[in-house]
């Protein structure tokens, strides 16, 4: 019996089609239809990742696949068993229901606490503590949001919150922990379309992997009888993509004639054990460099997003094997098997999306989402992704090279090693980099094919853009008092940057 609205069957997951227009789907037809889905897509970023792992579990809960040889057979099969799927849903409709007024899907029934606007679902909207990025809607006069859109924040708030103050229970703690999304940039392989998008991102799913579990423990949230509760274990990998972070309560109301909600109970729901490695499957991990200094430290740390650089100059670490100092997403390792065997195309191209957010204390100072293109040959190929590395570390030391020159043209007397004034110095790194971000897409894509010829284009590539970004920081220097030494400073410049391009002249010359 259906309550109030069906997730299985009516329309609340953003679907582009292949014409390019959005379609709201139910969990079935968006499942069932994949082959012909481009993508799904939310503003949000955070509601995007979420409804990828929402989705991700079921799919492992009905296929696993516990091998390699079945998530072959389901690749080379071209979609999924569709009466399974509804085999499957038509059980547990009941637990799909956003308004079921006892198991309301991703909510608890009953909560006994005064509700909050309904952005506080969504660290992107202004609410309490939030800053007003995108939206400006206030606690007073909380917005009116469909059910469709209800459902998706439920789904983000559950994956991704952020923490913080929150109602509680007689007992509780007064703040409830970061989401497991919320500490870390979520990655996504994405293929042509969102079945072979959320197939790359299928992982094998067994009793060891990702990670030891006894799977007649594992459920997915919807399966379990026990509402959210306090402190306990993670039996598996379902119970940990559809981890219940928070009790949340929809309040709905009736608004011209249609079901909306401008107000949800929100309150602590379960804590992820303090003992739980960082470890999700589709995190980047970065050993944690002050492990050695302080022994309390985790010894991993998730990649993330950060104000001061973009994600992309940190890419290497999504397409390396594991080592001593990276552990890249779990689908790389089964992905780069499967290439390596053949059994995805080396020359393919597919694209990585990486989301997440910046954020302090539980407040949000920006979010993010960034695509760039995956050659298959990068997860097969340890050389090919040295050579990435290397024209990398290229860049950063032109950009310090641009970073000493700036330094010594805006203090008059000072050495390429002396700090000097900051605003130039800042404005200029920045042109630089972003000078660079759709280049690198470029020497990613070049690189397996030609090699030497992408690397003698990319060093251009820099040479030109520390001087663009050198003569335009310093533009309104370069008369009068400062002429003379914004003059030493760029040929200084000059000269370091013919030295660094030496390797990549001969190439250049030949390549024009």
């Amino acid at each position: 019996m259906t309550y109030g609205f069906d997730l299985v069957n009516e329309g609340w997951i953003p679907c582009v089609m292949p014409d390019g227009r959005v379609r709201e789907l139910g969990l079935l037809p968006t499942l069932a239809n994949a082959p012909s889905i481009r993508e799904l897509h939310d503003p949000s970023p955070l509601v995007t990742a979420s409804l990828h792992r929402l989705l991700l579990a079921v799919l492992h809960r009905n296929f696993g696949p516990p091998d390699l040889d079945a998530w072959i057979e389901l690749w080379e099969a071209g979609r999924w068993d569709a009466s399974r799927l509804e085999a499957y849903f038509d059980r547990w409709q009941d637990r799909f229901d956003l308004l079921h007024p006892e198991r309301p899907f991703y909510q608890t029934a009953g909560l006994p606490h005064q509700p909050v606007s309904i952005a506080k679902l969504a660290p992107e909207l202004a609410c309490a503590n939030n800053p007003t990025l995108f939206d400006h809607t206030m606690d007073g006069s909380p917005p009116a949001v469909d059910l469709p859109a209800a459902a998706r924040l439920v789904v983000a708030c559950q994956a991704a919150d952020l923490g913080g103050l929150v109602s509680r229970l007689p007992g509780e703690p007064p703040s409830a922990p970061a989401a497991p999304l919320a500490t870390g940039a979520v990655v996504l392989y994405q293929g042509s379309n969102l079945f072979e998008t959320l197939m790359l991102n299928l992982i094998v799913y067994n009793s060891s992997e990702p990670w030891e579990a006894d799977l007649s423990a594992d459920r997915p949230s919807w399966e379990q009888e026990s509402p959210p509760s306090e402190l306990r274990t993670v039996p598996g990998y379902l119970d940990y993509l559809t981890w219940q972070s928070r009790r949340i309560l929809l309040v709905p109301e009736s608004l011209d004639g249609r079901t909306v909600v401008r107000r949800a109970v929100l309150t602590a729901g379960r804590r992820l054990p303090d003992t739980m490695p960082v470890m999700d499957p589709q995190f980047a991990l970065l050993k944690n460099p002050r492990k050695k200094l302080r022994a309390k430290d985790p010894a991993w740390l998730a990649l993330r997003f950060r104000p001061d650089r973009a994600l992309w100059r940190d890419s290497t670490a999504l397409l390396a094997a594991s080592s001593d100092y990276n552990v890249p997403p779990r689908a790389r390792r089964w992905l780069g098997e499967l290439v390596a065997q053949g059994f995805l195309d080396r020359s393919a191209r597919y694209r990585l999306v990486v989301a997440g957010l910046g954020s302090e204390r539980a407040k949000v100072h920006f979010w993010r989402q960034e695509r760039m293109p995956l050659p298959l040959a990068y997860l097969a190929d340890a050389d090919l992704v040295e050579l990435l590395r290397g024209s990398l570390k290229l860049a950063e030391r032109i950009g310090w090279l641009l970073q000493r020159a700036l330094e010594t043209a805006t203090v008059p007397g000072t050495r390429p090693d002396s700090p000097g004034e900051q605003a130039p110095i800042a404005a200029g790194l920045l042109r630089y980099w972003s000078l660079l971000e759709i280049p690198y897409w470029h020497l990613m894509e070049d690189l397996p094919v030609e090699a030497a010829h992408a690397q003698a284009v990319w060093a251009r590539t820099l040479r030109q853009a520390a001087l663009e970004a050198f003569d335009r920081a310093l533009e309104g220097l370069q008369q009068g008092r400062l002429l003379k030494e914004v003059t030493v400073a760029r040929t200084w410049l000059e000269r370091v940057l013919a030295a660094s391009m030496r390797p990549y002249r001969e190439v250049a010359n030949e390549t024009g």
